[in-house]
């Protein structure tokens, strides 16, 4: 049965309803896809941005660790700020997915933000999350306790 596969296992923490939500497109599409990036570290986003920042000269880095092209795009989030940190994104690389639009995804719940990351999906319903959200739903994906 079609479904999402994750090239890397220690991504594969990604919040279950987003992973649901993919399966039930790549079934309706009959095709599988792999997710090259879920969830991340601090340490996995650290070393995604200097690779970011390695891949055009014209690329920079701001003092947060944010890294942008010659456009202005941020290509690599604030250290610990990309959604992958909250296990709440996932970047599919089939060029299937990346050719769909919102309009043909929004259906599933999918939604993919940013026009210039045609790989990058998230949950519609987590558009807009608080930062408090975002830690809790990270800490349910997770398993992290608060005492």
């Amino acid at each position: 049965m079609p479904s999402v596969k994750f090239k890397y296992p220690d991504e594969k923490s990604v919040y279950p309803k987003l992973i649901s939500a993919v399966n039930a497109l790549c079934i309706a599409m009959g095709k599988s896809c792999t997710c090259t990036s879920g969830y991340r570290s601090l340490e996995k986003q650290k070393i995604i941005n200097a690779q970011k920042l390695a891949e055009r000269k014209d690329n920079y880095q701001k003092p947060n660790g944010a890294v942008y092209n010659k456009q202005g795009q941020c290509i690599a989030a604030e250290y610990g700020k990309s959604n992958h940190c909250y296990c709440i994104a996932m970047d599919i690389s089939d060029g299937w997915f990346k050719a769909l639009t919102n309009k043909e995804i929004e259906k599933f719940g999918l939604v993919k933000p940013m026009s210039y990351e045609p790989w990058h999906v998230q949950l519609i319903e987590h558009t807009g999350l608080t930062l408090a959200q975002k830690i809790a739903l990270k800490e349910s994906v997770l398993g992290i306790k608060r005492s």
